[in-house]
């Protein structure tokens, strides 16, 4: 009987401290650093990246104005020039018992390689309203 292939899932977050503040367009200081490979075993660790993208969530807080969704991209390099995963907008849930905080997931399946070596990637993001900061994401990719 052939044996079975399965995906090996594996996460990365980034929650800087302070947050960037995001605003209603793209900019290069509202960024999360990603290093995907970071806690990989040697065989993946010692070449560029190379995997799935499954999922992305992000968290934002100190919520101004009305924003209703989020829109995220992720790029291969931190000037945001080399997109992977284009631009996507992600409604955003606002807790129960607050609203300055609300949360938002998007499912990618996209396949990634990190064209410059390593295993680093970059995702910008911005509101369609307001201000809020940037707490955290969460990038969740498979190998096969």
């Amino acid at each position: 009987m052939p044996a079975r292939i399965r995906s090996f899932f594996h996460d990365h977050i980034a929650a800087p401290s302070p947050a960037p503040v995001l605003g209603t367009a793209y900019a290069t200081a509202d960024v999360h650093e990603h290093d995907l490979l970071t806690g990989a075993v040697d065989y993946l660790a010692n070449g560029p990246f190379q995997g799935r993208c499954e999922s992305i969530h992000v968290r934002i807080e100190n919520i101004t104005g009305t924003p209703t969704t989020m829109s995220v991209k992720l790029c291969a390099d931190a000037n945001g020039d080399f997109t992977l995963v284009p631009s996507t907008t992600i409604p955003l849930d606002f807790g129960i018992t607050t609203t300055d905080s609300a949360c938002g997931a998007v499912k990618v399946e996209v396949p990634l390689f990190q064209i410059f070596g390593g295993g680093t990637f970059y995702l910008f993001a911005h509101l369609d309203a307001g201000t809020a900061d940037f707490a955290q994401s969460c990038i969740t990719w498979s190998e096969t």
